[in-house]
């Protein structure tokens, strides 16, 4: 991390910190409300709208990624490293993968559009969710 990571994360109210730091030592793309569950189990006062304000903050300022989840609620990821993710349209799971990358053709983009950034999501159907089905 660099001096800027740190002196963000010295800024970070005690909630934020414990929000992220969550995030960050896990894989599995939390809800907010999961996040709120695992949160409280070392801040046991902490309120579920803490939780939802803190994680809209924190996507804003670019510190984690919001994953939408058509027909389910939104997941969230504390890894914000150029990365895509997979998504299993059984069980709901992502899983990270490496940058797939999308190739913008400028004809494609209406002049004047600006570009902030894109998210790839592929649907799969998960190798367990797979072999469920075949047996």
């Amino acid at each position: 991390r660099g001096l800027g990571d740190v002196y963000k994360r010295q800024k970070m109210t005690r909630q934020r910190r414990i929000i992220h730091d969550y995030l960050l030592s896990t894989k599995s793309h939390p809800t907010a409300e999961e996040i709120y569950m695992n949160v409280k189990k070392n801040m046991p006062s902490i309120a579920v709208g803490t939780v939802y304000r803190n994680l809209s903050l924190m996507t804003d300022a670019g510190e984690v990624r919001r994953i939408t989840v058509p027909e389910h609620p939104d997941r969230y990821d504390g890894d914000v490293s150029p990365h895509d993710h997979l998504l299993c349209m059984k069980c709901k799971k992502l899983f990270d993968i490496g940058s797939v990358g999308v190739d913008l053709k400028k004809s494609d983009i209406p002049t004047g559009t600006l570009v902030l950034g894109y998210e790839v999501t592929v649907k799969t159907i998960c190798p367990a969710c797979a072999g469920a089905e075949s047996k």
